[in-house]
């Protein structure tokens, strides 16, 4: 099971996601629509490499059952998401969709920003038979946090929990309690290298997390396994950061 923390922060998402949305109307779900554009940086030259994601917002319908407001699809509504990665050109389009209002976001490559993240996200509304055409994406640069973690006795288990590893999780978290894993760029004999993009100007705090681990740092100083670990801001200009980290040994279950 994960941490209380990071157990919070995706209920919160969950109920985020879930308020979004209950700003839906209704709309005719018949399977004709299409949503292409870019996805550029600040200066708007073109993102290659990036994956936008997209997922169609219905309208719900409340309903208090035991003084519990409840929020179920209106009655025609679907739900409908995906993935579509940009060309060389930084183009996409998605497959036929029914028409309505999208949220889009960006996983663009390391070294960029994804807006639904950091900043904001982009809806587009479109109605049957339309293709919204030029819809611009936007992914600000930002910040590398590198992270590398020496495991001799190879303890680490690769998988499919955040960021990749089964039993350690490793990432950033903002003063609001917004939480980003940090993802495994690739393993060298004993050392796995991971890296998370952060914006600058925002207050983090290195996350550590693992039942089964006791990590230490570059100092052979004790981690705290159950979260946040060290403070940190990344100011404009300033380079990327790499914190050296290496497994120690195993911990007993915690209960």
């Amino acid at each position: 099971m994960i941490a209380k923390p990071v157990d919070k922060f995706i209920r919160r998402a969950v109920v985020v996601m879930g308020c979004a949305a209950c700003l839906g109307f209704g709309q005719d779900s018949s399977v004709t629509s299409v949503i292409s554009g870019r996805v550029v940086d600040e200066s708007g030259a073109v993102v290659s490499g990036a994956v936008v994601r997209y997922s169609r917002v219905p309208r719900l319908e409340a309903d208090v059952v035991a003084g519990e407001t409840r929020y179920a699809l209106a009655p025609g509504e679907t739900e409908r998401g995906g993935v579509v990665p940009t060309d060389a050109g930084g183009d996409f389009a998605t497959e036929a969709l029914p028409s309505g209002k999208y949220s889009l976001c960006v996983s663009p490559p390391l070294g960029f920003l994804d807006p639904c993240r950091w900043h904001s996200r982009t809806e587009v509304v479109v109605d049957s038979g339309e293709t919204a055409t030029d819809v611009q994406l936007t992914t600000r640069r930002g910040a590398v946090v590198r992270i590398e973690v020496d495991d001799p006795k190879q303890q680490v288990r690769f998988g499919s929990g955040p960021g990749g590893f089964r039993n350690l999780i490793l990432g950033v978290m903002t003063s609001g309690g917004a939480f980003d894993s940090a993802r495994v760029l690739e393993r060298s004999g004993t050392l796995w290298k991971l890296a998370v993009t952060v914006d600058y100007e925002v207050p983090l705090k290195l996350w550590v997390f693992s039942r089964h681990l006791q990590l230490v740092d570059e100092g052979r100083g004790t981690l705290n396994m159950e979260g946040p670990n060290q403070d940190f801001i990344f100011v404009r200009g300033e380079s990327d950061r790499i914190f050296r980290l290496a497994v120690a040994g195993a911990l007993a279950d915690r209960k």
